[in-house]
């Protein structure tokens, strides 16, 4: 649906999120690039940036 409803107007989208919005953008093939950016938070164990299986 964000595939069909973007592709048409815009070449560049930029989403902010975590790891599950841009696994979920990978596993759809739905991004051809990803920049990542790291912000100073204690996350105690940490979460894994991608997860995709």
């Amino acid at each position: 649906m964000v595939n069909e409803r973007l592709k048409p107007n815009y070449n560049n989208v930029w989403l902010a999120g975590g790891a599950e919005l841009a696994s979920a953008f990978m596993r759809l093939n739905l991004a051809d690039e990803i920049r990542q950016s790291v912000l100073p938070i204690i996350l105690g164990d940490g979460i894994l940036f991608l997860k995709i299986p």
